[in-house]
């Protein structure tokens, strides 16, 4: 999220940054890298602008489309996504409240000891979710389909 490469780009070309908004589109890069899509950066995610939500640019779409394959995130259980060896996108919310505030990649674990990939901590593959955050702040959990 806040790599030289791409932190300072535009989210969708708004005022708002990879770097200060662009967790969820870092997280799905992510995502696709796993799934063997290697090209994939936050990038070739930003660059089409039909992947953004229009009502607020941080947010993506549920289907989106990089290096010609189309992904769809959709709500999951997160244990036995898990146990499938399928990295999930979980978003967590700061404030206590409904909506996510950010969004990271759980990569192994269950029962609420989950590893993650955080796109914002500097260093943040493979590291402990629970240092970082709740498990009972996690609002949103889907996996990815392609």
């Amino acid at each position: 999220q806040r790599d030289s490469q791409w932190g300072n780009l535009a989210l969708n070309n708004t005022q708002f940054t990879i770097a200060s908004d662009g967790c969820l589109l870092t997280s799905m890069a992510m995502i696709y890298t796993h799934y063997g899509h290697k090209n994939v950066t936050p990038i070739s995610i930003n660059s089409n602008s039909n992947n953004l939500a229009s009502y607020y640019p941080a947010y993506l779409q549920k289907t989106i489309i990089a290096d010609g394959a189309a992904s769809n995130r959709v709500g999951s259980a997160l244990d036995s996504e898990l146990a499938s060896g399928h990295p999930v996108v979980v978003g967590v919310s700061y404030d206590r409240g409904p909506i996510p505030d950010h969004f990271v990649v759980l990569i192994s674990g269950s029962g609420g000891n989950y590893k993650m990939n955080d796109p914002f901590v500097p260093n943040g593959h493979n590291i402990s979710f629970t240092d970082h955050y709740s498990v009972s702040r996690i609002r949103e959990i889907d996996k990815v389909v392609f």
